[in-house]
């Protein structure tokens, strides 16, 4: 019987090539991504434009990127978006571990990138561009809300821009620095800002409105005084200011006192218990404080607006709605609860306040 020989498949060759594939497609992966890393975080391009670029209050880190893409002042807006997500404190490349770790906002470029106006340029790249929207500002947005004394507006502006609180409550008129959301070069000074809230109110609260008021019997003053009080008492823009100005408006050419617990808070001033100008729970003593401010003792209006009003409180004085009622209360879901006669009232305190 002839010997057959039985040819055997090279077995460890084809292993040896399927590991040279292997490696040759890990190494041409790196490559490819080393690559699109370097591009992406390099500057668009090697000129030197210079752009104006402004990052509106409450913008996602989508929408930015989307926006320094069309502007030119980036390659990609995925690179871009993981740029931002892992450029965190503690992260480094030599190891990739820390990449997994879930850091807090305020440690990464995402949490840290300001509102404002900023001067890039389209040969920044990623890291640059990092520097310039975390500090670069040129200016900044800064919203004032409703219903702020002087004090408290002063303390958003410096620490906004750097302002002296008393520089700016020199030359700030209460009742006047008008609620908004204001974008302030970063070097204004307490003048400038001041004059931009005071010339914001000139211009919202219109000539119109301004003849709207003055035909309830109140002078313009006493007009900015009372939408002052209104915007302390009211919880909402809608009817209830009408009906609440209608109403004080009503006590006050019939000679009846205002008795608004917010003229008080504001005779009382700063309350270092509660670390608030506005001191939430008035005692028996709190409203007998004497103060020509205090309407729960002297009748008529104080002698001055007590915060700062929006253009709804402004608009209520000039478009109050008429109604039979005298008073009124907030219960503790800030709901309002009218009466017609003290003894409404008083039954509205026993069944809402209890």
């Amino acid at each position: 019987m002839e010997n057959t020989l039985i040819k055997r498949k090279p077995i460890f060759s084809k292993l040896w090539f399927f590991l040279i594939f292997l490696f040759l497609v890990i190494l041409a992966a790196v490559a490819f991504t080393t690559y699109y890393i370097n591009s992406a975080i390099a500057a668009p391009s090697n000129q030197n434009n210079e752009k104006i670029f402004v990052i509106k209050e409450g913008q996602s880190i989508v929408e930015i990127a989307e926006s320094l893409k069309k502007e030119g002042l980036i390659r990609d807006t995925l690179a871009f978006r993981l740029y931002a997500r892992f450029a965190c404190k503690g992260v480094t490349l030599s190891n990739p571990t820390t990449l997994l770790k879930k850091y807090p906002q305020e440690d990464c470029l995402s949490g840290n990138i300001q509102a404002g106006t900023f001067k890039l340029s389209t040969n920044m790249d990623l890291s640059t561009l990092e520097e310039k929207l975390t500090k670069g500002r040129v200016d900044s947005w800064t919203k004032i809300v409703e219903g702020l004394r002087n004090e408290e507006v002063a303390a958003v502006l410096a620490k906004n821009y750097g302002i002296k609180e008393e520089d700016f409550l020199k030359v700030a008129q209460l009742g006047y620095m008008f609620p908004d959301t204001y974008l302030f070069k970063v070097n204004s000074t307490a003048e400038e800002l001041a004059q931009k809230l005071r010339s914001t109110f000139d211009q919202k609260f219109t000539s119109e409105l301004q003849q709207q008021a003055l035909a309830q019997g109140l002078t313009l003053p006493e007009v900015v005084t009372l939408a002052s009080i209104i915007e302390r008492e009211t919880r909402d823009n809608g009817e209830e200011r009408q009906v609440v100005a209608g109403m004080l408006i009503k006590r006050l050419h019939e000679g009846w006192k205002i008795e608004a617990d917010a003229t008080v808070q504001f005779a009382l001033g700063y309350d270092e218990v509660g670390k608030t100008w506005w001191k939430k729970s008035l005692t028996a003593e709190d409203l007998q404080k004497n103060s020509p401010y205090n309407t729960r003792r002297f009748a008529g209006l104080p002698p001055g607006p007590i915060c700062n009003p929006g253009l709804a409180a402004l608009e209520a004085v000039a478009q109050p709605q008429d109604s039979e009622y005298y008073f009124y209360l907030h219960d503790n879901d800030g709901k309002i609860h009218y009466a017609r006669t003290l003894a409404e009232h008083n039954t509205n305190k026993a069944k809402f306040l209890q």
